[in-house]
């Protein structure tokens, strides 16, 4: 069975843990957007107030989308990862995993990454009005739920597995 798939959610939710859960699980390949942005030089700048990289969205679907459309060509199965999937072009996945987390946990893994006072703020208002979500659902992506507060990473992945082999995640023929 091939797919290819988003995982998105605000910094500090666990996407990147998932994702490597679920490529390893899936033998797939896995493009973290992160790395892919600064690879294919597709950073319009830095803001500062944010603390972020500028990506250009267009850009971003510019460079990746040719890339998808060879995996779904060949059948390969892909893992996009990074806060970014969500504004990614909905008709080159299959589906949007939007990961979440507690405000309490999350508050305490971006502590750990020495986010600052502010960018914790507007990470913590991100989650709690789902703004991955909603824009997941907004631009059309087929999307599944989880949370990462109390469940490992590889038990995540072995659900949406399950999801996925029991047929409950439609996916693209």
């Amino acid at each position: 069975m091939r797919f290819i798939l988003a995982i998105t959610g605000t910094p500090g939710t666990g996407k990147s843990e998932l994702a490597k859960e679920l490529s390893l699980l899936l033998g797939c390949h896995l493009i973290g957007l992160t790395a892919f942005i600064k690879e294919h030089d597709l950073s319009e700048g830095y803001d500062e107030q944010r603390d972020c990289q500028i990506v250009d969205s267009k850009s971003l679907n510019e460079r990746l989308g040719p890339i998808l459309k060879k995996a779904r060509e060949d059948d390969k199965s892909v893992i996009v990862e990074g806060h970014l999937s969500q504004v990614m072009d909905p008709s080159l996945f299959d589906f949007c995993i939007v990961l979440h987390c507690s405000p309490a946990i999350l508050k305490r893994r971006l502590e750990e990454r020495k986010y600052s006072a502010e960018k914790i703020k507007e990470n913590l208002e991100c989650e709690n009005l789902d703004i991955c979500g909603n824009e997941a659902e907004e631009s059309g992506f087929k999307v599944l739920t989880a949370d990462s507060s109390k469940t490992p990473s590889r038990a995540i992945a072995r659900q949406i597995l399950k999801k996925i082999l029991e047929n409950s995640v439609s996916l693209h023929p």
